[in-house]
């Protein structure tokens, strides 16, 4: 069995077994193989997307409004997650349909952006259970991230918010030694 030292080692393992780069941030990098309907998103300590992702499979929203993992694992210094594949970002279809409602996901981008910019408004037609599960996740303090970048959506146009935490509370040794937080949202 390998053990892994880092992020980057582990990272680069899965590069020489074929898969590619589709993104990451500031905490973790996505990667995929040809076109499979998962990926693996690779994490470094501090980032508190496990969190989220076990906030929101107590909740009820992973496989709605927050993303489907498969599983999460936990090494020393970063977690590997298997995650379903999503689409786009918003920010991605913001560029899409800029200009032009004949993008198949412009109901969903509109709907996104009314929401980012009436938070506390009357919500649109269809957006309410958008708007509920935003102000749970505000209540959880989950959403101190929240942006284009970080809301996506799958391919039957159903918008994600896939990390909306930018904040670190959890103890990596405790949950190294617990094992996998969820095998949650299938």
């Amino acid at each position: 069995m390998q053990v892994f030292v880092n992020q980057h080692t582990y990272c680069a393992a899965l590069e020489k077994r074929g898969y590619t780069k589709l993104g990451g941030g500031l905490y973790s990098e996505v990667y995929a193989k040809g076109n499979s309907d998962r990926v693996i998103k690779v994490g470094r300590a501090g980032n508190s997307w496990p969190d989220y992702v076990e906030w929101a499979t107590i909740n009820g929203y992973a496989g709605k409004f927050a993303p489907k993992v498969y599983s999460l694992k936990f090494h020393d210094r970063f977690y590997v997650a298997v995650m379903e594949r999503l689409v786009a970002t918003i920010g991605q279809l913001n560029a899409a349909c800029h200009s032009s409602n004949a993008n198949p996901f412009y109901e969903q981008y509109q709907a996104t952006k009314y929401w980012a910019g009436s938070a506390f408004g009357d919500p649109m037609e269809g957006c309410e259970d958008l708007m509920a599960f935003c102000v749970a996740l505000g209540s959880s303090g989950h959403a101190t991230d929240l942006h284009d970048g970080n809301m996506m959506i799958r391919h039957d146009g159903q918008i994600v918010v896939t990390d909306p935490s930018s904040r670190g509370s959890f103890n990596y040794n405790i949950r190294i030694q617990r094992g996998s937080v969820t095998n949650a949202s299938n």
